[in-house]
């Protein structure tokens, strides 16, 4: 059996959650707390396999998780997002160091990713509005010692360092055209809405796709940002990007 903690603020969560897991065979519920003051007793006193923890918490108090790690060798986290996986695979790409990066101004306009919570000894993250088996299927992976996230974010944090140096950060300008081919505007309607040349802007995707490692527009993240790139991107006006002719 897999024994599980779950430490989730909000009540109507919890009781989903715990539904879901006491519908699995080999998953137990043996403990369940709504606070960040009683996360760390409740994995202490009952030394679950896997804890599964908001979101929240990991903000609130960062040096959780890799406490609760290093006092719980085996302990496996499993941290409730806001966001889908594959949303936060593609923000995490942007945010790995070795990896493309946001530039200042571009990061001014996102809000903080909930994974760095991956980057302090979690397994995997699941969203809140993920459905039952894909939340039991999560815990059955991170219990297993794998990364429940979705692929490229599994790739990000299973391999090491290469060495070799950090491309060049997302522009904001390159986060406008993100935030447009979310939106499904083709490059003609980008440069109008951007007043660059559409070669302009096919140089953009160019520059964000190498970045990415994407091969595809769907890869820059069509799909996976359509709610947080398209929407927390510039409303317009800022400072221009060198690489903008400016021409339209």
């Amino acid at each position: 059996m897999i024994d599980v903690v779950v430490a989730l603020e909000e009540p109507l969560l919890r009781l989903g959650t715990k539904a879901a897991l006491d519908e699995a065979e080999d998953c137990e519920v043996t403990g369940s707390v709504g606070s960040l003051g009683e996360v760390e007793d409740a994995v202490r006193r009952l030394e679950p396999r896997v804890l599964i923890m908001d979101a929240q918490f990991q903000k609130a108090d960062r040096g959780m998780i890799p406490r609760l790690v290093s006092d719980h060798p085996d302990l496996k986290v499993l941290v409730v997002v806001e966001h889908s996986d594959e949303e936060c695979s593609v923000r995490a790409l942007l945010a790995d160091p070795q990896a493309a990066r946001f530039s200042e101004d571009a990061l001014a306009h996102l809000d903080e990713c909930c994974l760095t919570s991956l980057r302090s000894a979690a397994r995997g993250c699941v969203a809140r509005t993920a459905e039952p088996d894909r939340l039991v299927h999560a815990v059955r992976t991170v219990a297993a010692g794998e990364i429940a996230a979705a692929p490229w974010l599994s790739a990000i944090l299973t391999s090491g360092s290469s060495g070799d140096p950090a491309p060049a950060p997302i522009s904001a300008r390159e986060l406008d055209v993100i935030g447009l081919v979310a939106d499904g505007k083709g490059n003609k309607e980008i440069a109008k809405l951007l007043g660059i040349r559409e070669q302009t802007v096919k140089n953009h995707l160019a520059s964000i796709m190498q970045k990415l490692g994407a091969k595809s527009r769907l890869e820059v993240g069509v799909s996976a940002v359509r709610q947080n790139l398209a929407s927390q991107r510039r409303a317009g006006g800022g400072s221009p990007d060198p690489s903008d002719d400016g021409s339209p």
